[in-house]
C-alpha cells in the first residue's frame, strides 16, 4: 500500500499537475528528472514511510547463513590485518631500508649474545676462578658475589654515559664508539682470565668496562630502531630485530656449555673471544648505516632526513604561541 507522505518533505503533487492517484508514476518519473534535491526528498519520503515496519522474523534456516556469514566476516578481518602485517615486514626489506635492517638484525643478535653472555658466564667463571685461588691457597682476590655485584652495578653508569653521548654525538657513532670500548675490554678480560687475575682489582676493572660499554650501546641500539624507520612500519621494525636478536641471547647457554662439555673451552676464554669478535664486527658495521637519525624529524612515509628540523620551525613556533595563550582557544561550555 502507498503511504507516501509528500507534504512532510516540502514537495506536493500539485507543482507537477499530478492531481489525481493515477498519475503517480508519471509524477514520480518527472520529479526524478528535475534535481538531486528533489530526489533527496523523495527517499527522505521512503524513509519516512518505511519507520515503524518490523522487520520479518528470522526463522531457523536463516540463522546457518547468518553464522556463516559472520565467520566470513571474521575471516576477512583476519586475512586483511595479515596482509597489512605482511606489507610491513617486507617493507624492512625493501631497496630504502634492506641495509639498515641487515645491520641492525646482526647488531642486536651480537648485542643480545654479548648481554645475557655475560649474565651467563660471568658468576660460572668468577666462582670458579675463585676455586682455584683457594686450592693454589691464594684466596686474596674478590668474592664471586662481589664480582657479581660489581658487574650488575656497572650498568648504572652505563645507562647514564648513554644519555651523554645519545645528546652530544651522533647514532652511528655512538653504537660503534660503545662496542668498540666493550670489544677492547672483553680481549683485556680474556688476558686477565689467562693471566689468573679476574679476581684481582685489574680484572674487575675490565669486566666493569664491559659492563658499562654494553649497557650504553645496548640502549642506543634500541634508540636507534625507533628512529630509523617511518611510523608505517616504525613497531614492526623495532619488534622484528629485537625479537630476532633474542636469538642471540638463546644461544649463549648452548655455546658456554656444549664448549665446556666437549672440553674444547674449559676456562672459558674462548667464549668470551666469540663475544668480543662479534662486537667488534658489531662496531665496524654501524659505520656503514645509510642514515644518521640524531636531531631528525621522525617521518610518516620518508626516510629519515628527508626533511630539516629548521623547516618545521614554523609549527613548532605556533604550538609555542598557542601553550602561552590558552585563552585563544575555544572552550567548551
Amino acid at each position: 500500500m502507498l503511504r507516501y507522505k509528500i507534504g512532510d518533505t516540502g514537495i506536493t503533487s500539485k507543482n507537477y499537475g499530478c492531481n489525481r492517484p493515477s498519475d503517480f508514476n508519471s509524477f514520480l518519473r518527472r520529479a526524478a528528472s528535475r534535481s538531486m534535491h528533489t530526489a533527496a526528498c523523495w527517499q527522505r519520503a521512503a524513509l519516512h514511510n518505511t519507520e515503524g515496519m518490523l522487520p520479518s522474523p528470522s526463522t531457523d534456516e536463516d540463522e546457518p547463513s547468518s553464522c556463516s556469514q559472520g565467520v566470513q566476516n571474521h575471516l576477512k578481518v583476519i586475512r586483511a590485518g595479515l596482509g597489512r602485517d605482511f606489507r610491513r615486514l617486507q617493507s624492512l626489506f625493501s631497496r630504502s631500508y634492506r641495509l639498515t635492517t641487515g645491520i641492525m638484525l646482526y647488531t642486536a643478535t651480537a648485542a643480545n649474545f654479548a648481554y645475557y653472555g655475560m649474565i651467563y658466564g660471568l658468576p660460572a667463571m668468577l666462582k670458579r676462578e675463585t676455586a682455584k685461588e683457594e686450592q693454589n691457597g691464594v684466596g686474596d682476590g674478590w668474592s664471586p658475589a662481589a664480582g657479581l655485584m660489581v658487574s650488575a652495578v656497572s650498568e648504572i653508569p652505563g645507562a647514564f654515559l648513554a644519555v651523554i653521548l645519545a645528546a652530544t654525538i651522533g647514532r652511528r657513532t655512538n653504537m660503534s664508539f660503545a662496542f668498540c670500548g666493550c670489544t677492547l675490554c672483553l680481549f683485556a678480560t680474556v688476558w686477565a682470565l689467562e693471566t689468573d687475575r679476574i679476581t684481582e682489582n685489574i680484572g674487575l676493572f675490565f669486566v666493569f668496562g664491559v659492563k658499562v660499554f654494553l649497557a650504553s650501546g645496548y640502549i642506543i641500539v634500541y634508540l636507534y630502531l625507533l628512529e630509523c624507520y617511518p611510523t608505517d612500519f616504525r613497531a614492526t621494525g623495532l619488534a622484528f630485530c629485537m625479537v630476532t636478536g633474542r636469538l642471540g641471547a638463546a644461544a649463549c647457554p648452548f655455546l658456554y656449555d656444549g664448549l665446556t662439555f666437549v672440553r674444547v673451552d674449559e676456562n672459558n676464554n674462548f667464549f668470551f673471544m666469540i663475544m668480543a669478535w662479534l662486537l667488534g664486527i658489531a662496531s665496524l658495521a654501524c659505520c656503514f648505516l645509510p642514515y644518521e637519525t640524531k636531531d631528525t624529524v621522525l617521518e610518516l612515509e620518508s626516510t629519515p632526513g628527508s626533511f630539516s628540523l629548521d623547516e618545521h620551525v614554523p609549527l613548532l613556533r605556533l604550538k609555542e604561541k598557542s601553550t602561552d595563550s590558552p585563552t585563544t582557544w575555544p572552550r567548551n561550555v
